[in-house]
């Protein structure tokens, strides 16, 4: 569970240092956590919950996220990140 939090978590840090290049370690940090928050508990509910939740809305409320760090144009960040 540890490794795949940390790769997750590594994986959203990534994609958040290509979308604000000039995010300070501590932001960074926060907000990757905060994504990786609505990742896992995204994959809880759609894995409980998958009749309503499914992968397309799953992707819009994670792209809402991402919007919601600050970056302009959801949609075509969230792509750029890798986030389809």
């Amino acid at each position: 569970a540890e490794r795949s939090h940390r790769a997750v978590a590594a994986t959203l840090g990534r994609a958040l240092v290509r979308l604000r290049p000039g995010l300070g370690q501590e932001d960074l940090v926060r907000e990757a956590e905060r994504l990786l928050a609505t990742v896992e508990g995204l994959g809880l509910h759609a894995m409980l919950h998958g009749r309503w939740l499914d992968a397309d809305l799953c992707t819009d409320v994670l792209r809402a996220q991402v919007a919601s760090t600050g970056l302009a144009g959801a949609g075509a960040a969230g792509a750029a990140a890798g986030i389809h």
